[in-house]
């Protein structure tokens, strides 16, 4: 018996009979009442979560919950809510896949466990390279592994001194170099490690100096004690006669340094000068002692890295010590002018929204009319990168900033800046030396992808080159900080899957993502994607349907190109077998985004960009069909191993590869592919680089050429 549903204005509607009379959705909701169970007409009960009430169409059917899509089932007559995982994706790798389940929304999948079950390694998420890390264990952290671990040769992981990359230190009785022999022919000892032997300095020049067989003798201020520190003493002498500047400077690889100078050797409260490798650049250090009385200074050189430390020491002629480090205090800059702005010694004092600094000084920067501004800044050694931060006249407070921008070649670029009193802080990452100037000009019209307002569009599935030269960042967005950036207007028609790809120059750092069309700093972005490997990529999945901006970056404003690839929304698939030809998962016409692990696979076949030798990993198979010419992009950001995607053309499998149709995923952002291919069958292997193998993504388009 069936009975007509009328609460809607329809009539002759078959309504299965076990569904109650008000299941029907009032304003056009189809959400299932938790207390009842729908029954379809077959008479299988159906679960309440995924089935609601009766219904004519679509549109009456919404269960409120966003992750799931809601439809009217033909055959049964009732909305039917299917859960889409990945509308729940929130982009971490580490946490696990979300899921959506009807009737409750999105919900936490299990975090990625990465325990290998050993104690010999320490287990970690990575999200930046999306896998799991295994570490070996080094407790004293001197570079080499616990020697009751596989690989490991530490006898003693505790002492940072002891280990068997260390070297045997003569007459300490101790088995430094782990080989089971104390104080044996080979050892040596440890040269400018005390006092009573220093390395006597009496003019300019540079020594390379090992630290590996010293010990921490000396206590400085600017260095907590650590027991991985050594440190080593040298005698600086100053001549009698005319004043004299005395710089010095260490720098090293893999550790830290610090650099302290005193009136007496071993007497902590003589100390005169103090200073440690910062946050960005720990492996360097560098002392200016200005005008000291004639006579002998011991400087103190600390390191707790194993590899030679380079220490250059010039006498100069003298100069006081910069006045201008505070806005109180600056100097006045010139446009036109070289300034150097020597950072040795100074401390940082104003905040930048570009980086921590090491040290800065203030400049006075004063228009007379509107002018376009650029502010420029190189580092005249190599001891940090230059970090500039333009200010108005508030000048302190961090919303003062008006840009800023760290690069090794600074451009900042400010348009049409009026008349006033403006502020440049000189920063860097290290103790440097920074030539800076600014070079002013009669202002300039604003292209037309400067701002998110009146954008112009940027095409799905359409490459676009954006010349960033006279453009100004001015979009802070969070994604990248300090580079110039343009904006273009993405329009979705349907719920869509979108992957950004910004092509860099050699060299440069890019930066891609998705916004609201607001562009609004205070809404969260949809997609960020950075890198300094040629490839920004960025990925947003089922995307509603609206108006959205593209957003491209360049730390040094060089040309860029953009993608935005674009496909109708679609969960993705896993690829449990596909070992072989026969059994090839197939992809869509239009793409998808796929998953799977080949440690489970059988090596059936090998890849032409593969290892010299490499041989033995594991592969699956999967298989795409075209009927016209199409453009495919291939991306396998995400996998985490070394992934190969090697794309071969049949018709009989597994075909031959294509030209530039493989790419090993052996650098930090995987493997990536973008192909224009002619019709015809073709075979997609995923491989691993070097015998490698594990969890693989690849996210496939397939657009118009």
């Amino acid at each position: 018996m069936l009975l007509l549903a009328t609460g809607c204005g329809h009539t002759d509607v078959p309504v299965p009979l076990a569904a109650p009379a008000d299941a029907g959705v009032e304003g056009g909701s189809g959400a299932p009442d938790s207390a009842t169970t729908s029954e379809p007409s077959d008479g299988a009960v159906l679960d309440p979560p995924s089935w609601g009430g009766p219904c004519l169409d679509d549109g009456e059917c919404d269960d409120a919950i966003p992750c799931t899509r809601d439809s009217c089932d033909p055959e049964q007559h009732l909305c039917h809510f299917v859960g889409d995982d990945g509308a729940c994706d929130d982009a971490k790798y580490c946490d696990g896949l979300e899921v959506c389940v009807p009737g409750l929304g999105c919900r936490e999948g299990e975090p990625v466990a990465c325990s290998d079950g050993t104690p010999c390694t320490i287990d970690s998420c990575d999200e930046a390279s999306r896998s799991c890390r295994h570490v070996p264990r080094d407790a004293d952290g001197d570079g080499d592994p616990d020697g009751n671990c596989p690989g490991g040769g530490d006898c003693n992981d505790s002492d940072p001194n002891v280990s068997s990359k260390a070297k045997e230190t003569c007459g300490n009785g101790v088995d430094d170099d782990c080989d089971g022999q104390v104080d044996e022919t080979d050892c040596v000892s440890p040269q400018y490690d005390r006092c009573e032997a220093p390395l006597e300095v009496t003019a300019s020049g540079a020594f390379v100096l090992d630290a590996s067989a010293a010990r921490l003798d000396y206590a400085v201020s600017c260095v907590t004690a650590n027991a991985r520190y050594r440190d080593l003493v040298l005698a600086l002498v100053v001549p009698e006669g005319a004043p004299t500047d005395v710089d010095i400077a260490a720098t090293t690889s893999g550790g830290g340094l610090a650099l302290a100078a005193a009136t007496q050797c071993g007497d902590a409260s003589s100390e005169i000068a103090c200073s440690a490798g910062g946050t960005a650049q720990p492996g360097v250090s560098r002392l200016r002692l200005r005008a000291p009385p004639p006579g002998t200074y011991p400087v103190y050189l600390l390191t707790d890295s194993t590899s030679p430390v380079t220490v250059r020491v010039d006498y100069v002629d003298p100069e006081p010590a910069p006045s201008n480090e505070t806005c109180g205090t600056a100097a006045l800059l010139t446009p036109g002018a070289h300034v150097t702005a020597e950072l040795a010694g100074t401390t940082p004092d104003l905040t930048t929204a570009c980086g921590a600094a090491f040290g800065d000084l203030v400049y006075e920067l004063d228009l007379d009319t509107t002018r376009d501004v650029h502010v420029h800044a190189t580092a005249k050694d190599g001891y940090g990168t230059p970090i500039v931060s333009l200010r108005s006249a508030a000048c302190v407070p961090e919303t003062a900033e008006i840009g800023c921008h760290a690069a090794d070649n600074v451009d900042l670029f400010r348009r049409a800046l009026p008349p006033g009193r403006y502020y440049v802080d000189a920063a860097s990452s290290g103790p440097s030396d920074v030539d800076v100037v600014v070079d002013t000009a009669p202002p300039t019209t604003a292209p037309p992808d400067e701002t998110c307002t009146g954008a112009p569009d940027l095409q799905p599935n359409t490459t676009v080159d954006v010349p960033l030269s006279n453009h100004v960042d001015d979009l802070q967005l969070g994604c990248a900080i300090g580079d110039p950036d343009a904006a273009y207007a993405l329009h979705l028609d349907a719920a869509s899957d979108v992957r950004l790809v910004e092509a860099v120059t050699e060299g440069d750092d890019g930066a891609v993502s998705l916004a609201e069309a607001t562009c609004s700093a205070t809404v969260p972005l949809l997609a960020c994607g950075t890198s300094d490997s040629g490839l920004s990529r960025a990925v947003a999945r089922n995307v509603p349907p609206g108006e959205y901006r593209v957003v491209v970056e360049s730390s040094a404003g060089d040309p860029v190109s953009v993608t935005a690839l674009v496909r109708a929304a679609s969960p993705d698939v896993l690829v449990p077998f596909s070992d072989r030809c026969a059994t090839a998962t197939e992809i869509p016409a239009t793409g998808g985004s796929f998953q799977g692990n080949t440690a489970n696979a059988g090596d059936d076949y090998s890849a032409g960009c593969d290892a010299a030798g490499g041989s033995g990993a594991p592969d699956q198979m999967l298989h795409l069909r075209l009927d016209a010419p199409r453009r495919v992009v291939l991306d396998g950001k995400g996998s985490a191993y070394s992934a190969i995607f090697d794309v071969r053309r049949g018709p009989d499998c597994p075909g031959v590869e294509v030209t530039n149709g493989c790419s090993a995923g052996y650098v930090r952002d995987r493997a990536y592919l973008d192909l224009s291919l002619e019709a015809g069958e073709y075979w997609i292997q995923v491989d691993g680089y070097d015998g490698s193998s594990g969890p693989w993504s690849l996210d496939v388009y397939v657009v118009a050429g």
